[in-house]
């Protein structure tokens, strides 16, 4: 059994930085399900994602170091990446997510001492054939022609990624993949109000996906509803006000709006004036047979779809932290914490 220990972490302050954090979180989390059961060197785990930066202790010594980008929608700052391989006082094996931009050249500069992971087929480890249902994210993991099922208990393209991540780390550390694949598979969550697969009841599944939203995330959980829906299930998004837009706010909710109906989603329940824009643009398109309805507090919402819900239904809720959705998802589910 090799210990999995956080020793530091750097640049988490608010708004998107959130958002990046919890990709550091959750690829840390499945490293650790993946390295309970497994001895490996000891070494020390450098995580950047976007602006953050967080250091994890391998063991209880320093003989080995991996430097790694987690999946982020920020590309990760190359220079500071190779800054830290190139000052390491071993040598350092750098694992970098193949679908960012930069990757190209922190792998070209890593040379073989480079792992790399993605959606992309330059990927050494490249996940394909991704699917989500109610019970969770597959995947075929395709590495080095040969190609490996991973059926996950967590959701999300997103998870997916952390998944990637995580499995390439291992790689890296020398933990075969099929037993690395076995570990992640057990896992059931991650932690509350990400992507949380929650049964309610009547037959209705609840994602509480409310800890923290960015436009992109609140696009990526809205292409998971929709993948689901393609299962025969009746998709209802339940999104309310994202933090940190800034001048683009209105453009912003105009744009998700207008996502909520190219995806088919079922029905869409607006919480919070701030985010009215997302609620005028859905219906403002003709093609849709979907209905968007504009509350103004979650308690409202709660009541719209009481009277909505029926067996087989998938509600998505999303939105910042601060829109007080998590408690709302919760009782949606019947969950007490």
């Amino acid at each position: 059994m090799s210990s999995f220990t956080l020793a530091d972490v750097q640049g988490v302050v608010g708004g998107d930085n959130l958002v990046r954090a919890s990709a550091v979180d959750a690829t840390a989390m499945l490293l650790r399900a993946i390295l309970r059961d497994v001895d490996v060197p000891a070494a020390t785990l450098s995580m950047y994602s976007g602006s953050v930066e967080a250091r994890f202790r391998i063991g209880a010594a320093t003989t080995g170091m991996l430097v790694m980008g987690a999946p982020s929608t920020t590309p990760v700052d190359v220079a500071i990446v190779l800054d830290e391989v190139a000052s390491a006082p071993v040598a350092a094996v750098t694992v970098v997510n193949a679908d960012d931009d930069a990757a190209a050249s922190t792998v070209a500069a890593a040379g073989s001492n480079a792992v790399s992971y993605g959606l992309d087929d330059s990927a050494q480890l490249q996940a394909v054939d991704l699917d989500d249902t109610i019970t969770g994210s597959s995947f075929t993991l395709v590495d080095s022609g040969e190609r490996l099922p991973v059926r996950l208990r967590i959701l999300g393209e997103r998870h997916v990624m952390a998944t990637l991540a995580a499995l390439a780390a291992a790689r890296a550390l020398g933990v075969p993949l099929a037993s690395a694949i076995a570990a992640v598979e057990t896992v059931p969550a991650l932690a509350p109000w990400h992507m949380e697969l929650l049964s309610a009841p009547g037959d209705v599944t609840v994602i509480n996906d409310a800890h923290d939203a960015s436009t992109d995330t609140v696009g990526s959980a809205l292409k998971t509803l929709a993948q689901i829906g393609r299962g025969g299930h009746r998709t209802i998004a339940v999104l309310g006000e994202i933090d940190g837009l800034g001048e683009f706010i209105d453009e912003n909710y105009y744009a998700l709006g207008k996502l909520v109906v190219r995806l088919n989603i079922a029905s869409l329940v607006v919480v919070g004036q701030k985010a009215r824009h997302l609620h005028n643009a859905a219906g403002l398109e003709g093609s849709w047979d979907g209905e968007s309805t504009l509350v103004d507090t979650a308690a409202a919402a709660e009541a719209v779809l009481r009277d909505q819900l029926r067996a087989g239904d998938v509600v998505l809720v999303k939105a910042s932290a601060s829109a007080g959705l998590r408690d709302f998802g919760d009782r949606l589910a019947g969950v007490t914490r």
